[in-house]
Protein backbone atom coordinates (compact mmCIF):
# COMPACT_ATOMS: atom_id res chain seq x y z
CA UNK A 1 0.00 0.00 0.00
CA UNK A 2 1.25 3.82 -0.84
CA UNK A 3 1.36 6.68 1.33
CA UNK A 4 -1.54 8.19 -0.32
CA UNK A 5 -3.18 4.90 0.41
CA UNK A 6 -2.49 5.11 3.86
CA UNK A 7 -3.85 8.72 4.49
CA UNK A 8 -6.77 7.50 2.09
CA UNK A 9 -7.59 4.91 4.84
CA UNK A 10 -7.39 6.79 7.70
CA UNK A 11 -10.47 9.33 6.21
CA UNK A 12 -11.92 6.11 4.83
CA UNK A 13 -12.16 4.27 8.35
CA UNK A 14 -13.40 7.61 9.94
CA UNK A 15 -16.19 7.59 7.58
CA UNK A 16 -17.34 3.93 7.75
CA UNK A 17 -17.19 4.43 11.72
CA UNK A 18 -19.13 7.97 11.78
CA UNK A 19 -21.60 6.53 9.23
CA UNK A 20 -22.08 3.46 11.83
CA UNK A 21 -22.32 5.78 14.68
CA UNK A 22 -24.85 8.24 13.24
CA UNK A 23 -26.72 5.07 12.04
CA UNK A 24 -26.67 4.20 15.32
CA UNK A 25 -27.77 7.63 16.48
CA UNK A 26 -30.84 7.56 13.53
CA UNK A 27 -31.65 4.35 14.87
CA UNK A 28 -31.94 5.30 18.94
CA UNK A 29 -34.14 8.71 18.06
CA UNK A 30 -36.78 6.76 16.19
CA UNK A 31 -37.11 3.65 18.95
CA UNK A 32 -40.45 2.95 20.41
CA UNK A 33 -40.59 1.80 24.11
CA UNK A 34 -36.69 2.50 25.41
CA UNK A 35 -36.76 4.23 28.70
CA UNK A 36 -35.38 8.23 28.66
CA UNK A 37 -32.86 7.55 30.92
CA UNK A 38 -31.38 4.46 29.26
CA UNK A 39 -31.86 7.15 25.92
CA UNK A 40 -30.00 9.41 27.85
CA UNK A 41 -27.08 7.41 28.96
CA UNK A 42 -26.37 5.52 25.36
CA UNK A 43 -26.39 9.22 23.43
CA UNK A 44 -23.68 10.14 26.54
CA UNK A 45 -21.68 6.81 25.39
CA UNK A 46 -22.46 7.63 21.49
CA UNK A 47 -20.94 10.97 22.26
CA UNK A 48 -17.91 9.81 23.36
CA UNK A 49 -17.30 6.90 20.73
CA UNK A 50 -17.17 10.13 18.25
CA UNK A 51 -14.81 12.11 20.47
CA UNK A 52 -12.47 9.10 20.41
CA UNK A 53 -13.13 8.42 16.87
CA UNK A 54 -12.13 12.20 16.21
CA UNK A 55 -8.82 11.77 18.70
CA UNK A 56 -8.06 8.81 16.84
CA UNK A 57 -8.30 9.66 13.44
CA UNK A 58 -6.18 13.30 14.23
CA UNK A 59 -3.75 10.64 15.06
CA UNK A 60 -3.53 8.03 13.00
CA UNK A 61 -3.39 11.13 10.49
CA UNK A 62 -0.22 12.52 11.81
CA UNK A 63 1.22 9.43 12.09
CA UNK A 64 0.99 8.84 8.56
CA UNK A 65 1.60 12.14 7.17
CA UNK A 66 4.92 12.16 9.21
CA UNK A 67 5.66 8.66 7.66
CA UNK A 68 4.66 10.16 4.22
CA UNK A 69 6.58 13.15 4.38
CA UNK A 70 9.53 11.57 5.87
CA UNK A 71 9.64 9.16 2.70
CA UNK A 72 9.04 12.01 0.23
CA UNK A 73 11.10 15.05 1.46
CA UNK A 74 10.93 16.42 -1.72
CA UNK A 75 7.19 17.17 -2.02
CA UNK A 76 6.78 17.71 1.70
CA UNK A 77 8.26 19.23 4.64
CA UNK A 78 8.14 17.01 7.87
CA UNK A 79 10.89 18.23 10.92
CA UNK A 80 10.83 14.20 12.00
CA UNK A 81 11.57 11.31 10.21
CA UNK A 82 10.09 8.13 11.52
CA UNK A 83 11.03 5.16 10.66
CA UNK A 84 7.60 3.38 11.59
CA UNK A 85 4.35 3.96 12.99
CA UNK A 86 5.19 2.81 16.69
CA UNK A 87 8.77 5.20 16.29
CA UNK A 88 6.43 7.66 15.12
CA UNK A 89 3.91 7.70 18.16
CA UNK A 90 7.26 8.45 20.41
CA UNK A 91 8.14 11.10 18.15
CA UNK A 92 5.09 13.11 18.53
CA UNK A 93 4.75 11.63 22.33
CA UNK A 94 7.69 13.74 22.86
CA UNK A 95 9.38 10.51 24.24
CA UNK A 96 6.50 10.03 27.10
CA UNK A 97 5.89 6.89 27.16
CA UNK A 98 3.42 4.85 29.45
CA UNK A 99 4.92 2.26 31.92
CA UNK A 100 3.33 -0.29 29.67
CA UNK A 101 5.67 1.13 26.61
CA UNK A 102 2.57 2.56 24.79
CA UNK A 103 1.70 6.01 24.19
CA UNK A 104 -1.12 8.01 24.64
CA UNK A 105 -1.67 10.91 22.40
CA UNK A 106 -3.52 14.36 23.39
CA UNK A 107 -5.70 15.32 20.02
CA UNK A 108 -8.32 16.95 21.99
CA UNK A 109 -7.72 20.72 21.98
CA UNK A 110 -7.60 22.08 18.45
CA UNK A 111 -5.24 24.60 19.48
CA UNK A 112 -2.42 21.79 20.66
CA UNK A 113 -3.30 20.14 17.72
CA UNK A 114 -2.35 22.74 15.40
CA UNK A 115 0.92 23.53 17.19
CA UNK A 116 2.04 20.17 16.78
CA UNK A 117 1.36 20.44 13.23
CA UNK A 118 3.76 23.27 13.45
CA UNK A 119 5.95 21.93 15.34
CA UNK A 120 6.75 18.46 13.05
CA UNK A 121 5.79 19.76 9.75
CA UNK A 122 5.66 22.79 7.30
CA UNK A 123 2.93 25.14 8.07
CA UNK A 124 1.50 24.06 4.47
CA UNK A 125 0.14 20.11 6.31
CA UNK A 126 -3.07 19.72 5.75
CA UNK A 127 -3.69 19.63 9.58
CA UNK A 128 -2.53 23.26 9.95
CA UNK A 129 -4.69 24.90 6.78
CA UNK A 130 -7.59 23.12 7.89
CA UNK A 131 -7.48 24.01 12.16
Amino acid sequence: MNDSENLQQVFSKFSEDFNTLVSFHNNLLSSKGVDDQYKELLFETLFFRLFRLYENTIGDFFIQYSLMASKHPDQYTCYISPKDEVHAQKLLAGGLVQSDDTVRLDWAKPNQVKTKAEIFFSTENPIYILS
